[in-house]
């Protein structure tokens, strides 16, 4: 869905806001409503990986960013018993602390992922293997600054709360086409219906280790 989609219903109680500043208020009401909400998320199938000297690169959907790595989670792979193997996030300084010699443990199989940057990680141990064809990260996403779309599935589910974040952003300007206590009203809807998405969230889905391949491309 485009930006400019949301324009009508935005401008509904500001309609002598220019355009420009319209458009800004719902990219940023967007980013804020999946920040907030946490309800951005996406599993990604190996071609979205590559590897290189024991460090795995994340290529993400146009148009959006990485807020968390959930899980990256084993698919299948020969040094696994069963497939859907989810490996936890653990800093560095946890693993010299808690597991030490993480780094050269033996036996082929990685027990954690560190994340080194906001797009690359290691599994732990890494023992000069690839292994990205085995593996679907979860992560939970934020459209890009200079995003002009938001996924259809997303923001057709989530567009109330998408366009009452916009409006509580147009609405505070101090501007002529400013109105504080509609923006008051528009910020406690958009709240609410940050809560429904959390809700969502924890009872509305099922966990990618139980539904395998068949989470792969699910927004939620």
């Amino acid at each position: 869905m485009n930006y400019n989609d949301l324009l009508n219903d935005v401008l509904l109680d500001a309609p002598s806001a220019p355009i420009p500043i319209a458009i800004r208020a719902i990219r940023e009401g967007v980013r804020l409503f999946c920040k907030e909400s946490m309800a951005l998320r996406v599993a990604l199938t190996p071609d979205y990986l590559s590897y290189d000297t024991g460090v795995y690169t994340i290529r993400v959907p146009a148009g959006t960013q990485i807020e968390t790595v959930i899980s990256p989670i084993y698919l299948s792979a020969a040094d696994y018993v069963q497939s859907g193997f989810s490996i936890k996030g653990a800093p560095p300084e946890w693993l010299d602390m808690n597991a030490k010699c993480w780094r050269t443990r033996t036996g082929g199989r990685p027990e954690f992922f560190c994340m080194t940057s906001s797009n690359t990680f290691v599994l732990t141990p890494d023992n000069g293997l690839d292994r990205s064809a085995n593996l679907v990260l979860s992560l939970i996403l934020m459209p890009s600054h200079s995003s002009t779309t938001i996924d259809d599935e997303f923001a057709n589910r989530w567009f109330d709360g998408i366009v009452a974040a916009a409006k509580s952003l147009l609405l505070a300007s101090p501007a002529e086409w400013g109105n504080p206590e509609l923006a008051n009203h528009y910020q406690v809807k958009f709240k609410e219906y940050v809560g429904e998405a959390k809700r969502y969230i924890r009872t509305g889905l099922r966990h990618p280790q139980a539904d395998g391949i068949n989470h792969v491309k699910l927004h939620y």
